[in-house]
C-alpha cells in the first residue's frame, strides 16, 4: 500500500511543471495520556514520524524525523479537525525543513487519511512545496467511548517536497 499511495503522491505532480527534490515512505506513531475520548480534557499526545527510505537527488539525506508533542484540550472529534501547523524535518545529514503546513481529514473504509500541503519556509529546500499523506491504518475509534480512550495512533507517511 504505500508504494502503491507513493506513486500517487509523486505522480501527481505534472513533470514539466514539478522537481521532485526529496520523497520518502515512513511511519507515524503518536501516544495521548490520559487517552482521547469522545469528552474533550486535558490530554498530553506526543508522536513522531520517522521519514525513510528517502530519495534526494543530489544530497546525502535518506532519512528524515518530524517530531510534536502538545498538551491541551482534545477529543477523539479533533482527529478530524483541519488544522494549520508548523513542523520541523529533521534530516539524517543534520539539516533541517521548517513546514507551514494544513491539514485535512477524511475518513475512508474505517481509516484517517491525513493530507497535508502547504511551503518550506526555512531551511533545506525553503521555498518547496509539501505534499505529505499520513493514513492511520490502526485507527480504532470505537476506543474513543471506552474508560481508557485511544491511546496510541500509527500510520504509513508519504512525503514529498517539490519544486514548481
Amino acid at each position: 500500500m504505500c508504494l502503491v499511495a507513493f506513486g500517487l503522491v509523486v505522480g501527481a505532480h505534472p513533470a514539466s511543471a514539478a522537481t521532485t527534490l526529496v520523497a520518502c515512505a515512513g511511519t507515524q506513531t503518536i501516544s495521548y495520556a490520559p487517552g482521547l475520548t469522545n469528552t474533550p480534557g486535558t490530554v498530553t499526545a506526543q508522536g513522531t514520524n520517522n521519514l525513510g527510505p528517502c530519495v534526494a537527488p543530489n544530497t546525502n539525506i535518506t532519512a528524515g524525523t518530524i517530531s510534536f508533542g502538545a498538551t491541551g484540550t482534545f477529543s477523539c472529534q479533533g482527529l478530524l479537525s483541519s488544522t494549520s501547523e508548523v513542523n520541523v524535518v529533521h534530516w539524517s545529514d543534520g539539516s533541517t525543513s521548517t513546514l507551514n503546513v494544513t491539514r485535512t481529514v477524511t475518513k475512508v473504509n474505517g481509516q484517517l487519511v491525513n493530507t497535508f500541503t502547504g511551503v518550506v519556509t526555512a531551511g533545506t529546500f525553503q521555498g518547496a512545496s509539501v505534499a505529505w499523506t499520513i493514513a492511520n491504518l490502526t485507527l480504532q475509534l470505537l476506543a474513543c467511548e471506552t474508560a481508557n480512550g485511544l491511546t496510541s495512533l500509527t500510520g504509513v507517511d508519504v512525503f514529498t517536497l517539490v519544486s514548481v
